[in-house]
């Protein structure tokens, strides 16, 4: 699993608008911006993170592509990029010398790095849902959904074979019934999460500062 990557730019600010403009398309959002630095992170959480460092010695090396589910999408970001100030623009178009269905936009940021943005709509089905309940103590909910966004959730969405992760929680008199719902593309994606036996169900050091029980296995549901 790639955890990060950061693009070395002799100039910033021109090369964070290039990819604030984009990164709706591209299903990036800002994350930090700082004097020397901004950081993206993928709208949905996880990996990998994009930074852009402002280095003056930088050359202009790097390529990265990004995939996005459809030529529409594209061709979004091919209007975007004339309008955002990158540089070198090729596409939309096919490329055939890359494959027979190789749609892609090619362009650079200002200071000569490269990037392309090309449709990849084969996407693994989610085969398995595995499903955890629990109980949260009175007034604890908020804190407890930011703890499993820091701890559980970035471990289910790293784990190879993961097709997302969410916490959902509904609210009750004397407590809050929580949820968390994750899909996998197998059984044996969730083996290298959960471990053996796949059923037993997974807890943090800190869950008995908010969780009433500790169910002892969760469920999991076969997708058709």
């Amino acid at each position: 699993m790639l955890h990060h990557v950061d693009v070395h730019v002799r100039r910033l600010q021109p090369v964070a608008n290039l990819f604030e403009a984009l990164s709706e398309t591209i299903r990036y959002r800002c994350r930090v911006r700082e004097d020397d630095f901004v950081g993206y992170e993928p709208t949905a959480g996880g990996r990998p993170r994009i930074g852009f460092v402002l280095d003056e010695q930088a050359g202009g090396t790097m390529r990265l592509a990004f995939a996005v589910e459809s030529r529409q999408l594209v061709d979004q970001a091919g209007g975007l990029l004339r309008d955002a100030g990158a540089a070198r623009i090729e596409g939309p178009s096919l490329n055939p010398e890359y494959g027979d269905d190789y749609y892609a936009v090619f362009f650079e940021d200002p200071d000569g790095n490269k990037y392309e943005i090309l449709a990849d709509a084969v996407a693994p089905a989610p085969r398995v849902a595995r499903i955890w309940r629990g109980r949260v103590r009175p007034g604890k909910i908020r804190a407890y959904r930011r703890y499993i966004a820091a701890t559980g959730i970035p471990d289910y969405r790293s784990t190879q074979g993961n097709l997302g992760a969410w916490i959902l929680s509904a609210g009750r008199d004397e407590y809050d019934d929580v949820i968390t719902l994750s899909f996998w593309d197998s059984r044996d994606a969730i083996v290298r999460f959960a471990g053996e036996p796949v059923a037993r169900a997974q807890y943090y050091p800190e869950d008995e500062k908010y969780l009433l029980d500790f169910p002892k296995e969760v469920e999991h549901f076969d997708i058709d």
